[in-house]
């Protein structure tokens, strides 16, 4: 099995690529970054977890990953690495297919994706399957989840006191 865990990290902003500053959680799996593995330090891309400023969107993030909500995808894949200006598919996003089992969760099939083409088979990344501990990858998932649900609670109780 596999062990995945989160760090927080930040991608520059970037002048001459007109790219802003982006926080976001890079997927530490088995101790390396899986950011570092798939994505090349000059790419546009960043991971989706964390990527919103809306806390809504992050925990729609992670409900994808844990199968509570269909991905938004006609595919059914989900958006591992997106666009690190804007999030949209379109710009193209590695995307994996997630599988729930009794006892794990299976990441497989990396592929790079814009969501309106066919992914062909040379779109597919070389990468192993992965396969987490369901208790230990719910965990890790809902620790995220807890923490953007208390800042949506937050920015809720601050309205209502304005």
């Amino acid at each position: 099995m596999n062990e995945l865990k989160f760090i927080k990290r930040t991608l520059k902003e970037d002048k001459n690529r007109n790219a802003e500053s982006r926080d976001f959680f890079d997927l530490i799996v088995d101790g390396k970054s899986l950011f570092d593995q798939f994505v090349d330090a000059e790419s546009d891309l960043a991971s989706s977890f964390g990527f919103y400023d809306d806390s809504n969107l992050n925990i729609q993030i992670v409900d994808e990953f844990l199968k509570i909500q269909k991905s938004e995808l006609e595919s059914e894949r989900t958006m591992l690495f997106v666009c690190r200006e804007c999030g949209d598919i379109g710009c193209g996003a590695i995307t994996v297919e997630i599988e729930k089992k009794e006892n794990s969760y299976i990441w497989k099939n990396f592929a790079w994706d814009n969501g309106y083409e066919e992914i062909l088979k040379n779109d597919f990344i070389d990468f192993q399957m992965l396969e987490f501990n369901k208790t230990e990858y719910e965990s890790e998932l809902n620790t995220l989840k807890k923490n953007w649900l208390q800042q949506r609670t937050e920015i809720k109780n601050k309205q209502i006191l304005l």
